[in-house]
């Protein structure tokens, strides 16, 4: 049985789904906390996911907050150096499903 080598699983783990989080909005109703933050994914990611939770129904966005950080370092090792840095980009978005209950579970 063939082996995926670690480093050809590491972009599939990094792309990922979006996840949600049921939870309430400032108003009372129902609601749910969609993520879709990581460097490979964007704000369909978040549609999408919102789409599976809500089904044909559809939702409304009550929110949506990004935030693209940028984070380095410095290292040095004797004469030689080295430097790293990181760029992260967050995405979430509050989603209330329209009418009824919801069709499916956040997970």
């Amino acid at each position: 049985m063939p082996r995926l080598s670690p480093l050809l699983a590491l972009p599939i783990l990094l792309l990922g789904c979006a996840s949600a989080t049921r939870t309430y909005a400032p108003d009372g109703r129902s609601a749910h906390a969609v993520d879709c933050g990581g460097l490979w994914r964007d704000w369909g990611a978040c549609m999408e996911r919102a789409g599976e939770i809500c089904g044909a129904r559809g939702y409304d966005i009550l929110s949506r907050d990004t935030d693209r950080n940028r984070s380095g370092g410095y290292s040095r090792s004797g004469s030689t150096g080295g430097g790293f840095a990181a760029t992260t980009h967050t995405r979430n978005m509050l989603i209330s499903c329209r009418g009824g209950t919801q069709q499916a579970q956040a997970s």
